[in-house]
């Protein structure tokens, strides 16, 4: 069962950096919010992308994918697009 709070926690802070942040970037944002450990920013990752609220980008010069936020992920978060 998705937790709303975490889900709009993850999408605010990948909205702030959007296109720029991957999974470790998160991690460290988390940590610096107070969440040590106490979300999984993996499992909520895989199931915002899944449920079509993140997508990925990846190339070859970024060790890993970056996230960028979909208007449905906006939405959910409650942010407003500036695009």
């Amino acid at each position: 069962m998705a937790n709303i709070d975490e889900d709009k926690i993850v999408l605010e802070l990948i909205s702030k950096k959007d296109a720029r942040m991957n999974w470790y970037n998160l991690e460290i944002a988390l940590s610096r919010q107070g969440f040590d450990g106490s979300i999984n920013a993996v499992q909520i990752l895989e199931r915002l992308l899944s449920e079509g609220f993140l997508e990925t980008i990846s190339n070859q010069q970024l060790p890993y994918p970056v996230y960028k936020i979909t208007d449905a992920g906006r939405a959910r978060a409650g942010t407003i697009s500036t695009t």
